[in-house]
């Protein structure tokens, strides 16, 4: 982390970089403020940040670093998706999509600056169509991407724009997946849908309890890093809203268990938190 944390404040900023409040970018920079509707669907687009210790905790959870990919769903500026690229040097690829344009934009500037200053290690430019088709296996819904490569070899870092679903074949060789973020009820549906096609050996770290809130009729292919994610239960995790420690969970993809979150018990344990008072 410590060889990390430079290249992070130039590709940002230094008072970015582990900020706490309203007052980081991505939060000033999107004048649309908590809910809103696009594309006919309603997204709260509420701001915030993992701290980035607790990213580095969260890599190293994950065993973001064994080879594979990397993705962040709904990356805001990206830094958790670019610290992951410049920390997990085994991974040949890292992938950020989000849906606000202006934090979009605010990711490209970053790969911008990190390239500008380290010419000789980094290349920045903008992925066209093709590439884009490739990534994502013709999945459609993301309306523009850069790229920042390693120029020492074939590693990159791409930075999407657009509909976090819409990942195809991103999500099928992902090793870890980051999701800071709320889902609406629509896009929920499509978001697990594409979850399940996560292969086995993938960790996913969420800001939703995936135990209460599976919609699919079809079961999950994720499984809780612990049974007691269902009756309340987490672990904690510094976030710039709250650096006493936030609720998040981490699940493990694995088709050879049989499935244990469905729609149905994603409901009854819901009511049974209810009738407790937990809510």
């Amino acid at each position: 982390l410590d060889q990390v944390l430079p290249l992070l404040r130039v590709a940002f900023d230094e008072d970015e970089v582990g900020g706490l409040g309203l007052d980081l970018n991505g939060h000033t920079a999107e004048t649309r403020k908590g809910k809103q509707e696009i594309n006919g669907e309603e997204f709260n687009l509420l701001y915030g940040e993992l701290l980035p210790e607790t990213v580095s905790a969260v890599l190293e959870r994950l065993g973001a670093n064994a080879g594979g990919s990397i993705l962040e769903l709904g990356m805001g500026t990206g830094k958790v998706a670019f610290q992951a690229f410049l920390q997990c040097s085994s991974a040949h690829q890292v992938v950020g999509v989000e849906l606000s344009s202006a934090r979009y934009e605010l990711s490209v500037a970053a790969a911008v600056r990190l390239a500008s200053k380290y010419e000789q290690s980094f290349l920045s430019c903008a992925a066209d169509a093709g590439s884009i088709e490739r990534l994502l296996k013709g999945a459609v819904g993301v309306v523009r991407g850069h790229m920042l490569q390693e120029t020492a070899s074939d590693r990159c870092l791409w930075l999407l724009e657009g509909d976090l679903t819409a990942l195809g074949g991103a999500i099928e060789e992902a090793k870890a997946i980051f999701m800071n973020l709320r889902l609406p009820p629509t896009v929920r549906k499509r978001a697990y849908a594409a979850l399940n096609r996560a292969p086995d050996g993938c960790r996913i770290f969420s800001l939703e309890n995936l135990t209460w809130e599976w919609t699919l009729p079809e079961p999950a292919v994720l499984h809780a890093e612990s049974q007691g994610y269902a009756l309340g239960d987490t672990d904690l995790y510094a976030t710039s809203w709250c650096t006493s420690g936030f609720p998040f969970y981490i699940f493990d993809v694995d088709r050879r268990r049989k499935p244990s979150i469905t729609q149905d018990y994603a409901t009854e344990a819901v009511k049974e938190l209810y009738s407790q008072g937990f809510f």
